[in-house]
């Protein structure tokens, strides 16, 4: 009796390890495909800021950081993405370029140094000095904290957009900067 219910358990555990072994091999297991997809872009960000360090004094250990960043970056994507074309669509009769750049720039703001901060950031540009930035920003010291400015182009008004991001606050803030931006032509056409 012993026997069986010792091989009953045995045959049992076999069955959960095969399962479990099952399970993760497949690639629809989300924080595996998220671990996966950080490892690439660990290795692209170390790259990243040896092309860039000597410009902005990166450093390496910031990889991490970076690596985040661009994880939370895909995320916005198609959001995003999708919002600026519905506006190019909508109000520009398609004539904006919408452009996407992950990077490392300087941050004026609020001190008189120039520190690096890292951003990835969506722009619709149109008419050839018009535009709309929105950029996702976290600081070398700020380890997965982000925030999300909208910018416009011609006016240089910055809109602050609380992050984790909603998505009627972030189209209020493209709006703004749009009509920033076209009142800033509306003005200068005028004058």
């Amino acid at each position: 009796m012993y026997a069986k219910l010792i091989n009953l358990i045995g045959d049992l555990l076999e069955l959960i390890k095969v399962k479990r072994d099952k399970r993760l091999t497949t690639k629809d297991v989300a924080w595996i495909d998220q671990a996966r997809k950080l490892q690439v872009y660990l290795e692209e960000a170390t790259e990243f800021i040896d092309r860039s360090g000597e410009d902005f004094c990166l450093s390496t250990g910031d990889a991490l950081a970076i690596a985040y960043l661009w994880l939370e970056a895909d995320g916005l994507d198609a959001l995003i993405c999708s919002f600026l074309e519905d506006l190019n669509i909508g109000l520009l009769d398609s004539n904006g370029e919408i452009e996407v750049t992950r990077g490392v720039s300087l941050n004026t703001e609020d001190s008189i140094e120039q520190d690096s901060v890292y951003d990835c950031s969506w722009s619709l540009l149109w008419n050839h000095q018009l535009g709309i930035k929105i950029s996702l920003i976290t600081a070398p010291t700020s380890f997965r904290s982000y925030e999300i400015n909208v910018t416009s182009k011609k006016a240089r008004t910055g809109i602050h957009v609380s992050y984790p991001v909603e998505d009627a606050e972030i189209k209020e803030a493209i709006i703004s900067a749009y009509l920033s931006d076209s009142a800033q032509q509306t003005v200068n056409n005028d004058g």
